[in-house]
């Protein structure tokens, strides 16, 4: 656009680029650095009639950092008009066109899913209604939205809605039933020409009209939005996205919305233009899009499962209802999905679970990892609960109920019988000290497996004791009369030739009841304050 008069431009070296999101079709606006080409183009804008000046905001190094030109449209744009068109040609692989820039497949791919639920494409490529529609100056989802407008009753309508919504105005909201009713004198020309391009076929019988939002509806199916419970301005997407209107905004307290124009995070949009739509609306007009499903999911909130027949538009609920009858083994899977969701711990690993672990995975690396030894690491078990934990999960629907179950005995059966021997004899729950009495080793730990035990017992032990055949040595955590920690060793005999000394001056005095012999080696090992007599 030229303008008489500019002789100055002042660049600041950004610009505004539209993407598509490949994963969810949203269209956002991106704040990028002006390409080198971009730069050169605005600085063609001073002196269009006379000599002028560009002052650019960023250095000449700099300049020379930016992209040479901005990536082609074919990578960023919505492709059903392109795929529209090539389909007239009876072209349906789009990828053996000889393209300059080969289109990405990804978005091909959502253009012709888009065309699907416009009724626009099929097996076989264009449709008989996907050629009248590309037969009209608009886009896919409008062409779609004034023909199906005709088909009941709603020619003019839908042909004013076309005409907004090819340039909607910017407003104080986001509700776009006002810029409706007063269309410029432009669009009103617009709306005109659509009405004249398409023939009404609509029956004189009609007795009622769809709404605006229901016509909208129908161009824009992947974008029927339901406000999450109890959140004013937070919509879920019937295309599986999130959306984000301002919480003063007069459509924020509707229950469902149509979604004209939707911009930003793919993840949660911004709403810029919709209208509002009764749920009895979307029954009545379209029922094509809604089905009927039976569910039976794991619900985080609940930790259960829940098994429910619903009524769906795409990715949104719009009823539900309890499912009494349950397939055992749908309802299994849904439970560990859950499970894997939440990961082991979940379950009932308490203490006993954790050491058996760390016991069965020390005996696989002294076996060797080709041994026929399991392999019990978490993401091994977490990737395989259909192979051992679900044959025990039978009529159970929640987390508290499979906390119940017994987590040890099911593990433990991971192992053949001469395994459970062999590890029970290598690799022993208990360890019989000195002094006679057992006492629990601890394998979940970094390094060797620990014995804790009071000092007194460990008298006449000249070296620490072993597992495993002697393969692997314990660390012995000696423990004051109080069952104190006092020192950790992995040189029992070492201690008591160094650190006694000091050890037994800090603790006599205060366990005066308990031996505290010069010579340890050759004393008697008890569990008791004074040894018993024989």
């Amino acid at each position: 656009m030229t303008i008489d008069g500019v002789r100055i431009v002042v660049d600041a070296g950004v610009e505004r680029r539209s993407r598509i999101d490949s994963s969810s079709g949203i269209e956002r606006l991106e704040t990028v650095m002006a390409s080198q080409a971009s730069a050169t183009q605005r600085a063609g804008r001073a002196g269009r009639t006379e000599a002028g000046y560009c002052y650019r905001l960023w250095s000449e190094s700099s300049h020379h950092t930016r992209a040479v030109s901005w990536q082609p449209e074919v990578f960023r744009a919505d492709l059903s008009s392109l795929v529209l068109e090539v389909g007239q040609w009876g072209v349906t692989d789009i990828a053996s066109l000889p393209w300059i820039d080969p289109p990405p497949p990804s978005s091909v791919n959502n253009a012709k899913v888009l065309l699907q639920q416009l009724g626009v494409w099929g097996d076989e490529g264009l449709t008989a209604h996907g050629r009248a529609v590309a037969k009209l100056p608009l886009s896919p989802r409008l062409g779609h939205m004034l023909l199906w407008g005709a088909e009941h009753g709603a020619l003019r309508e839908a042909s004013a809605l076309a005409a907004l919504i090819e340039e909607i105005p910017r407003s104080s909201g986001a509700d776009l039933s006002s810029s409706l009713s007063r269309l410029s004198s432009w669009q009103s020309r617009r709306a005109k020409q659509f009405h004249g391009s398409v023939k009404s076929s609509a029956s004189n019988l009609h007795s009622a009209k769809p709404s605006a939002a229901i016509l909208l509806a129908r161009a824009f199916p992947d974008r029927i939005a339901k406000r999450r419970a109890g959140i004013d301005g937070r919509y879920l997407l019937s295309g599986g996205s999130g959306a984000l209107l301002a919480n003063d905004d007069s459509l924020a307290h509707n229950q469902y919305l149509v979604v004209a124009a939707i911009g930003g995070s793919a993840k949660e949009g911004r709403i810029y233009s919709a209208l509002a739509v009764e749920e009895q609306e979307l029954t009545q007009w379209c029922d094509d899009l809604i089905v009927s499903h039976d569910a039976v999911e794991w619900d985080d909130n609940n930790e259960r499962v829940v098994a429910e027949r619903q009524l769906r538009l795409g990715s949104m609920v719009l009823s539900r209802k309890p499912l009494t009858k349950i397939d055992a083994d749908v309802r299994s899977a849904a439970l560990i999905s859950g499970i894997r969701k939440k990961g082991l711990q979940c379950l009932n690993w308490n203490d006993e679970v954790q050491e058996w672990q760390a016991r069965a995975r020390r005996m696989r690396e002294l076996t060797g990892k080709d041994s026929a030894f399991p392999d019990v690491e978490d993401d091994v078990l977490l990737g395989s609960l259909e192979d051992w934990l679900l044959p025990y999960l039978s009529n159970v629907t929640s987390l508290k109920a499979v906390k119940q179950i017994d987590l040890l005995a099911i593990l433990k059966a991971l192992l053949t019988y001469p395994q459970q021997k062999q590890l029970d004899e290598w690799l022993p729950r208990s360890y019989t000290v000195p002094s006679g009495s057992q006492h629990k080793l601890r394998y979940v730990c970094e390094g060797n497996p620990v014995l804790s035990v009071k000092l007194q017992e460990m008298f006449g032990c000249r070296e620490n004791p072993s597992v495993a055949n002697g393969q692997i040595t314990l660390k012995v955590e000696l423990l004051s009369p109080a069952r104190r920690p006092v020192q950790i060793t992995e040189d029992l005999g070492n201690f008591w030739h160094t650190s006694y000394s000091d050890v037994k001056k800090d603790l006599a005095g205060r366990y005066p009841k308990h031996p505290w012999p010069d010579d340890p080696l050759n004393a008697q090992a008890t569990a008791y304050a004074k040894p018993r007599k024989r």
